[in-house]
């Protein structure tokens, strides 16, 4: 990735996910929770990643404000949710 930026959104029946397209035209989407019980630990979870054609770009995740993933990834430690706006 060029940039260390992600996109929240909300999945319908599975909460808070993010996004990132990256300048090789290749989107992912995953998730971040911290075990229960745990201090300075992550669980990412990779939903799907795959190359998106032109055509494809109008149906990826754009309505969100971009998240530096310093943040995402502080504030994902502490259990919080990240705004969307």
């Amino acid at each position: 990735m060029a940039a260390g930026y992600v996109r929240p959104f909300i999945a319908k029946g599975s909460g808070q996910m993010f996004f990132v397209f990256d300048i090789a035209n290749y989107a992912m989407f995953f998730t971040f929770q911290k075990p229960p019980g745990t201090t300075n630990e992550l669980k990412c979870h990779l939903v799907s990643a795959y190359s998106v054609n032109q055509w494809g770009l109008s149906g990826l995740p754009t309505r969100a404000k971009l998240r530096k993933m310093g943040y995402v990834l502080d504030r994902r430690e502490r259990g919080e949710v990240i705004p969307l706006t």
